[in-house]
């Protein structure tokens, strides 16, 4: 009563009290999440080794089982689901509903990295969980040239985006690419070489390799060669060995390339070639800043 009473004598503390409610809405709705569906937690943890040139018993005798028996001792961990390859295994963890999935995540890389029968030529375990993220907008590029042109397009839609603070930036109808490198089979009799032993050579030379461990304890580092070709131009440089010991540039010998893969899936609109993009948003972020895009934008290429 009061309370009452003196709003009631004092007029202007009413008004203060409104206009201090409305400002108070105000900053409560710019602090507001935006986002279309409620946060769905999944309760699973992944974990992945690989061992190259491995045979899957060996990965199921040295990696997996010893893995899976460290997992199941972790609190809250509710059951251990594994898949061995060779050269690698995938272990998914179940958390229990009630148990915090970032906590589960760290007890386990702690309890990973703990395990000392593991052999020394293994990679690094990775330790993640899968999160989600929510569509914001689809924006669909069309035009009337081919899709060659519109690759650029989505590139560069692609990067504003992510300056932007998207998250995630997917697409669909983009062609997918490869290098290509090809020999002509004389070529290959005057060097003494077949073709399997030219891939070998490319894949050997080719490839990001563990190089050991430098330090110990919490100075210890892992060192690993950065040698996998992702461009034509660094394939042609790679150093090919011939029957009789010379070295031969790839890019003498053979012709290498980087061009679309053939036979696969594509998106039309209206007989006309299209890309669509789809931009999502982790859990916690904010879709405040992607709410000048309207959903389902029609971005034509010739206009």
């Amino acid at each position: 009563m009061k309370l009452i009473r003196t709003f009631v004598e004092h007029r202007l503390a009413a008004n203060l009290g409104m206009v201090l409610m409305v400002l108070a809405g105000v900053w409560a709705i710019s602090r507001l999440t935006v986002q279309l569906n409620p946060n769905q937690p999944r309760p699973y943890v992944n974990a992945q080794i690989s061992w190259r040139g491995a045979s899957a018993e060996d990965m199921e005798k040295l990696v997996t089982t010893p893995l899976e028996q460290r997992l199941k001792t972790i609190a809250d961990v509710k059951s251990v689901w594994s898949v061995t390859r060779d050269t690698s295994t995938f272990v998914q963890v179940e958390i229990e509903p009630e148990a915090d999935i970032r906590d589960a995540v760290d007890r386990i890389k702690q309890g990973v990295s703990q395990i000392r029968s593991f052999p020394d030529e293994i990679e690094p375990p990775a330790v993640y969980s899968l999160r989600q993220h929510d569509l914001v907008a689809a924006v669909l590029i069309t035009g009337g040239g081919s899709l060659d042109e519109l690759v650029p397009l989505a590139r560069q839609m692609e990067n504003q985006l992510l300056g932007r603070g998207i998250d995630v930036v997917e697409f669909a109808g983009l062609p997918r690419q490869e290098v290509a490198i090809q020999v002509d089979s004389r070529t290959l009799f005057e060097l003494g070489l077949t073709f399997g032993e030219l891939g070998s050579q490319l894949a050997a030379l080719s490839t990001d390799a563990p190089g050991g461990t430098i330090g110990t304890g919490a100075l210890a580092r892992q060192l690993r060669s950065l040698d996998q070709r992702r461009g034509a131009a660094e394939f042609e440089e790679l150093p090919v060995a011939t029957a009789s010991g010379a070295l031969v540039p790839l890019g003498d010998i053979a012709k290498v390339e980087r061009r679309t893969l053939v036979n696969q899936p594509h998106l039309m609109v209206a007989g006309r070639p299209a890309i669509a993009v789809f931009v999502r948003r982790d859990q916690d972020s904010d879709g405040n800043y992607i709410l000048d895009y309207k959903r389902h934008v029609w971005y034509d290429a010739s206009c």
